[in-house]
């Protein structure tokens, strides 16, 4: 009999939707269940028969789908977060230079060498600088601008400080976008042998919650077009997924920023919530059994954020409808990070009440993302490997 403890999920991405790689080299993925299933549809027969039984009943379609549940860890979920936006690959920065400066009261870092539009930074991207000798040179930066030789920054560098040492800038970024990613998963009993293949897949969504006191999750939806079993593995070769520590709402919270100013007390968070739903549709043909593509629906991000109210300074701004943004900073103690971003957000629902006696006020906000003009993004997410 299988037990749950020797289950094996593994993935490999696809290069034709529906088609696993020759000689697949898969990713063992690291996860707390699994709900994928091969749906079979069946139609009944309506034949009218003296003997009143149903004549057939045959197979008319399938289709896979399911969700992979996940804690958070730095980089364990790399390809499905980027998966789950649609987005192109990572696009990574990694600038270093003795030509750069700090310049406070311009809220920018400034270079006479680094181009930093050839780079490849770009507005609403967080960027971590080091190499200054003042620590409020140091640190995460959300980039608002870009020009050649300068890059405007929030918060801006603590203090004026000129070139000459070597100044590093490195990030990793995915945005929402509309290239689909497709994966082959695996399911594999390992204590019997048996091993289910899961073709075709696409991310419908994704969803990540923090909690106060609580592990960091995630839940990624899955749909599909077959699958398979057999007594063997299909993968030629297994990578582990990194082995970095798990993520929790206590310790690695580094910094949650709403309306681009650190949230703090009296409004302390207590619990965020991201719901990313790419509204997925399988589109059947004749002829084909399962479903002959997959459809792209509207991206929608939204959430909740649940704070111990202390002032009005949150719920004013759902009654007046004005937008707001969100960024949260989850850090693991060997210093590899992981940013979301919102960069325009709108309050949609908001309650604040007390439900009995002997217990805190609440404020919950319901909020949805929306493309930011500037920027021409709705979520994003950035990735910085321990130094």
């Amino acid at each position: 009999m299988a037990d749950s403890n020797r289950v094996s999920l593994r993935s490999v991405r696809e290069s034709v939707w529906g088609e696993t790689p020759a000689s697949p080299a898969m990713t063992a993925l690291r996860i707390t269940g699994e709900s994928l299933k091969y749906q079979m549809r069946t139609a009944r027969s309506n034949e009218i028969r003296p003997d009143r039984m149903v004549a057939d009943i045959p197979q008319v379609g399938a289709s896979v789908s399911g969700d992979i549940g996940m804690e958070l860890s730095y980089g364990s979920a790399d390809d499905f977060l980027m998966a789950a936006l649609f987005a192109d690959d990572w696009q990574a920065v990694d600038i270093s230079g003795d030509d750069i400066a700090a310049d406070a009261s311009g809220g920018r870092f400034t270079s006479s060498l680094t181009d930093f539009v050839a780079e490849g930074i770009a507005p609403g991207q967080w960027v971590r600088v080091s190499g200054f000798s003042n620590p409020g040179n140091n640190g995460f930066f959300r980039v608002t601008a870009v020009a050649a030789d300068e890059i405007a920054v929030s918060p801006a560098p603590a203090a004026d400080e000129a070139s000459g040492a070597t100044i590093a800038i490195d990030a990793a970024t995915i945005r929402n976008g509309v290239t689909p990613h497709s994966f082959t998963l695996e399911r594999g009993l390992t204590d019997v042998g048996e091993y289910f293949a899961y073709r075709g897949c696409l991310l419908t969504g994704a969803r990540l919650n923090i909690q106060a006191g609580q592990i960091a999750t995630a839940s990624f939806g899955v749909i599909g077009r077959d699958a398979s079993v057999a007594g063997a593995s299909i993968a030629a070769s297994v990578t582990e997924s990194p082995a970095s520590s798990v993520l929790n709402a206590t310790r690695n919270v580094a910094s949650i920023r709403e309306g681009g100013a650190e949230l703090a007390g009296p409004n302390f968070a207590r619990s965020l919530s991201l719901n990313l739903a790419n509204n997925l549709r399988e589109q059947m043909a004749v002829g084909s059994f399962g479903a002959a593509g997959i459809g792209l629906g509207q991206f929608q991000a939204t959430g909740q954020i649940e704070t111990y109210f202390g002032s009005r300074a949150l719920y004013q701004k759902f009654l007046d409808g004005s937008d707001s943004a969100l960024s949260v900073r989850l850090a693991d103690s060997a210093g590899n990070a992981l940013i979301l971003d919102l960069p325009r957000l709108r309050f949609t629902d908001a309650d604040v009440m007390a439900s009995g006696p002997n217990e805190d006020v609440m404020a919950r906000l319901s909020f949805e993302a929306i493309r930011h003009p500037g920027e021409g993004f709705a979520a994003a997410f950035h990735r910085f490997a321990a130094v």
